[in-house]
This record gives structure tokens, sequence and C-alpha cells, in this order.
């Protein structure tokens, strides 16, 4: 997360809104796991009814749980590194600590043009490969340049606009939205 945080300026330049799905039980546990991880980004909680679960839409995305990824050599080699440069590690608060992750890409189409399913707990696309999709998603330069002029008042209710679409977009992709009462998922914005 600090990688790509590093990079939220320049993505945000290219028109690139990250989103962090996580299944923190609440709003505190999500808001202490930005502060720890330096996250800047928006986040959405999808906690299940059992404490400590992936919700919804962990499970509508097939993102898996794996025991062998998280305590992969790799991994083991990692936090034990960690430990050793006088590094804290986070603790679960809680959540089911097999519950693998992912990166997913969505273009503005609504088309999945990148899909990361994690195999181990540091298993995440390199930044290079984050940036160039990023950069091959880009607006125009006209668009970019249109931000940048006393037009750009008409740009904020279009990009709202756009984000609700893209939000029902993600809501269509994830099917559980259709088939169970809205208030099954409790999505929390945490930061924007």
């Amino acid at each position: 997360m600090a990688a790509l945080a590093a990079h939220a300026d320049e993505l945000e330049r290219l028109g690139i809104r990250v989103v962090v799905v996580s299944f923190c039980p609440d709003l505190q546990t999500a808001q202490m796991w930005d502060e720890e991880v330096g996250s800047p980004f928006l986040h959405l909680i999808d906690p299940s009814e059992t404490p400590g679960h992936a919700g919804h839409a962990y499970q509508s995305w097939g993102l898996p749980k794996s025991f062998q990824g998280v305590w992969a050599p790799e991994a083991l080699k990692f936090y034990c590194d960690e430990k050793l440069q006088g590094h804290t590690l986070h603790n679960s608060n809680g959540q089911d600590v097999h519950q693998m992750g992912g990166d997913v890409m969505i273009n503005h189409e609504g088309i999945i043009v990148l899909r990361h399913y994690s195999k181990t707990s540091q298993d995440r696309p390199s930044m290079e490969q984050i940036l160039t999709r990023a950069r091959e998603l880009a607006p125009p330069c006209w668009l970019q340049r249109l931000r940048r002029t006393k037009l750009s008042r008409f740009w904020l209710p279009l990009q709202n606009f756009l984000r609700a679409l893209l939000f029902e977009v993600f809501r269509q992709l994830t099917s559980f939205w259709v088939e169970r009462p809205v208030k099954s998922l409790q999505a929390t914005e945490c930061k924007t």
C-alpha cells in the first residue's frame, strides 16, 4: 500500500481512482488500518455477518482463502525481516488472516483490465504493472487540459456522475447486491 500511496498524485493526474475494499469489521478498524499503512484512498468495508470474515464482495469476486499462502516461506521470510528491522507487524484485529486479497482495475466502460488474485500475503502486481495500465487508461490530453480551465467547474458534476456510474458497475459485477438486501452490505467510506 505504501508504494501505491507514493504514486497517489500521479494516479490522480491520470484520472485513476483507487478504491480499497476490505473486510474490516467496523469503521474504527478501517481507519486504524488506513493510518498504519498510510492509505490516502477511498476505503469501503465489506464485513461478513460472521465477525472477522470477508463479506459478499470478496466472495463474489472469488478471492480465495489460503493457509499455504499466508504461511508460505516467502511470506514468513518477509515477516521475519520486518521484525528484525524493528518494524511492528500489523495486528489482525480479529480478521481472518487466511483471506487472500487481490488487485482489480476496471476501465471507464466497466471492463476488467487487470485482475490479480494474491497467491501469498505478499503477492501483489508490481507498481510498474499498475502504472503502465493506469497510463493506458488515462483520459486524453484534451480532457486533462479541460480540467485545468474555467470549464473545470462542469467537470466536478460530471466526475461525480462517473463515480456513481462506476459504483453501479461494481454493484452489477458483484451480483449479491441484486440478490440480497442492500442492508447486508455495510460499505462505509473512511477517506476520500
